[in-house]
């Protein structure tokens, strides 16, 4: 999900990735200073090593199996073109 007109700061796309296992979201946004960041998803409940999506390979604690976290993040976004760290945090 993409804003249709990048800001000058804030997210501005919220992607998800998945390929029969586990999600990975990334919200991309610009700085204050106009860096690009990319934020994902924390979950250390998630255990150590990597897990391989679409071909690239991400630490396991980037994923989560809860689908109805990746739902919460995306009306969020939806609702509010932004989305609040505490549902990337899943600690």
């Amino acid at each position: 999900m993409r804003e249709t007109i990048k800001p000058d700061a804030g997210p501005y796309e919220l992607t998800l990735y998945a390929d029969s296992g586990p999600f990975l979201l990334m919200l991309s946004r610009y700085t204050d200073d106009g860096d690009h960041e990319v934020d994902s998803i924390r979950n250390p409940h998630a255990g150590d090593g990597v897990v391989e999506v679409l071909g690239d390979f991400y630490s396991k604690r980037m994923t989560t199996q809860d689908i109805f976290v990746v739902l919460r993040c995306f009306r969020m976004f939806a609702a509010s073109r932004t989305l609040s760290p505490d549902l990337l945090d899943l600690s």
